[in-house]
């Protein structure tokens, strides 16, 4: 039995729980939950799984926090 532990997304799903945090090119966006929590996925729109799965999701507080945290994970 094989189970996939990819998290993967609808466009549907990003445009209606998530805010677009930046756009990094090469389809890697960076999406803040709009829930309490404020979780920061960083999505590979072409096969739309969260790239940071297997290195954990911060939680963030707010859209600017977010860009922050982003912003250091992608070496920017």
């Amino acid at each position: 039995m094989y189970i996939s532990l990819n998290t993967t997304f609808t466009q549907e799903q990003l445009e209606n729980d998530w805010e677009v945090v930046k756009d990094y090119g090469d389809n890697i966006i960076a999406y803040r939950s709009k829930q309490a929590k404020g979780i920061l996925r960083i999505i590979d729109t072409d096969s739309m799984h969260d790239i940071l799965e297997f290195h954990g999701n911060p939680h963030t507080i707010s859209i600017a926090d977010a860009k922050l945290k982003a912003d250091k994970i992608m070496g920017v």
